[in-house]
């Protein structure tokens, strides 16, 4: 079963995402992000930025096995700022913020396409782990390029977007079992 988002639902904050992490959000490959912080909104979009992209070199932020992803991503959103033509196409409910360390935090590593090595030195100045319930939208949200990089994480400078329709990028089952793997990898 899926669960669609019903009704008329305005949001109006988007988190700023590295693009090709919003793809592994948006298409299930991870329901997980790394933040030093609890998010200040229970529900976002997702901005998709190149900054890692930019950074040369970015593989060792990323496992090997998704470097053609990472590049592919990167490449289309450099494009797509470009032309002034940046789209948040996914939506996420913060279903739960987990405490986690260094250690605990490679229990993970299915989980999430960034290499163990970024993950662990990002765990080491302290973060916890957003458990998100992603949704693609029925039509992406035009903002433009806008957003340049920076530290800034929430974005709120666009007109609020309605996720009335939008699907659960997983079943509700598929969301549960890998809610419960990741609980009990965590503790």
């Amino acid at each position: 079963m899926n669960s669609a988002v019903k009704g008329h639902h305005l949001v109006d904050v988007a988190v700023k995402e590295w693009g090709a992490v919003v793809h592994a959000l948006g298409t299930g490959i991870q329901t997980i992000q790394c933040r030093k912080h609890a998010p200040r909104a229970g529900e976002f979009l997702f901005y998709p930025t190149f900054s890692y992209f930019d950074s040369q070199p970015w593989e060792h932020k990323f496992k090997p096995q998704y470097y053609d992803l990472v590049r592919k991503v990167g490449q289309a959103v450099v494009e797509a700022a470009r032309n002034d033509r940046i789209e948040m196409r996914y939506y996420a409910e913060c279903v739960e913020v987990l405490p986690t360390d260094s250690r605990r935090i490679l229990n993970l590593s299915s989980e999430y396409i960034w290499s163990d090595e970024h993950v662990e030195s990002y765990a080491l100045r302290g973060a916890v782990i957003w458990l998100l319930r992603v949704y693609r939208l029925p039509h992406g949200a035009p903002v433009g390029a806008t957003l340049r990089s920076g530290d800034i994480l929430y974005y709120r400078h666009f007109p609020k977007v309605d996720i009335s329709g939008a699907i659960p990028v997983l079943n509700d089952a598929e969301f549960e079992g890998r809610k419960k793997k990741i609980l009990q990898a965590l503790h």
